[in-house]
């Protein structure tokens, strides 16, 4: 059986890496190993895309807050995205510290996880059924609290996040009134020249 892990979760995982390059990834995981390949788990490609490949909808993500990858706060980062991220939909769902937030019970927010695996050195990130192969920015590159980085980038990180943030508003500001709003390109040369 040919499987693959869902693209969104490669996005995250490249975010992730980006932010934290040094960071401990023996915790990390995707595929099941044995103990998960005998039970229902997100780990295990029982999901298929169109051409019937098999697709793993989880990754665990090692916690490793001395090298820039808190996972609390990935969690929080995450679980802040649930229902709003395109991957994020029905079925989402994150694991951390013997907690478990969802999207279908994102109202009760975290509650008590008691399974066999607490996820005390690691978060678990599943995606949704629908939109486990979206591309879009997760935005924890520009959000993770990087202690590692000097501090000359992360103020450069922050001023790409602002600007980024101010585009979009002059876009949505152009399509509620019925403009064409310009190109993300051609509105940050905008922003940045005035």
């Amino acid at each position: 059986m040919t499987y693959r892990r869902a693209l969104s979760l490669d996005t995250l995982v490249a975010e992730v890496n980006a932010a934290a390059p040094r960071r401990d990834k023996a915790s990390d995981g995707w595929i099941g190993d044995p103990s998960h390949q005998s039970r229902t788990s997100d780990h295990n490609p029982w999901m298929k895309d169109s051409k019937g490949v098999g697709v793993v909808r989880a990754q665990d993500i090692t916690h490793d807050a001395a090298n820039g990858c808190d996972a609390g706060e990935l969690a929080a980062q995450i679980t802040a995205l649930l229902g709003l991220h395109p991957a994020l939909g029905n079925g989402a769902y994150v694991i951390y510290n013997r907690r478990i937030v969802s999207t279908s019970r994102i109202r009760e927010g975290w509650r008590p996880y008691s399974g066999s695996n607490a996820h005390t050195q690691h978060v678990h990130v599943s995606v949704g059924y629908a939109g486990y192969d979206s591309t879009t920015p997760w935005g924890v590159l520009a959000s993770m609290r990087v202690k590692v980085l000097p501090k000359r980038i992360q103020a450069t990180i922050t001023q790409i996040d602002r600007e980024i943030i101010r585009v979009r508003t002059a876009r949505k500001v152009a399509k509620s009134k019925g403009e064409r709003p310009a190109s993300y390109t051609d509105a940050l040369l905008a922003l940045r020249a005035a």
